[in-house]
């Protein structure tokens, strides 16, 4: 598998790329005009180059002063048990205390992660607008339009 092209340089300003071998890459986008965050995880990517990834996606909401992150999993592969409970008990009360508002998602391709996924997002419901999309493009259609709180 080859990994997938970068989004868009006019539009999405590359911040964090990290190839973690030739099929699996972790990569932080800024889109200026939605005020937003876009990642993409592509493979399996786990333990502490996962965990680094998702602190630096902290660490961009910050910096850029957004509360708008849109996930793209389409080339997502699933979760490990440890990293999904990890995200739920610590990464995401961590965003959240850092503004995160408004949370889009692109639906991963691979059935099983599509599980995980809605297992971690369920959960938040209620503390953060989560959204689930097709594609990427009705993602940052919905993500612009939200406001700042």
């Amino acid at each position: 598998m080859d990994l997938p092209e970068h989004l868009t340089a006019s539009e999405n300003e590359l911040i964090y790329d990290i190839n973690v071998s030739e099929n699996d890459a972790l990569r932080i986008y800024y889109n200026e005009k939605a005020n937003c965050i876009i990642t993409r995880s592509i493979g399996f990517v786990y333990d502490a180059e996962l965990r680094t990834f998702l602190n630096q996606i902290i660490f961009f909401l910050k910096e850029k002063n957004t509360n708008k992150l849109i996930v793209d999993l389409t080339y997502r592969q699933t979760y490990t048990d440890e990293d999904q409970k990890w995200i739920d008990t610590d990464w995401f009360p961590r965003a959240l205390q850092a503004g995160l508002s408004f949370f889009g998602y692109v639906i991963p391709s691979d059935l099983f992660m599509q599980l995980s996924a809605d297992e971690i997002l369920v959960k938040q419901k209620g503390s953060v607008n989560v959204i689930p999309f097709g594609n990427l493009n009705k993602a940052v259609e919905w993500i612009q339009i939200q406001e700042k709180v």
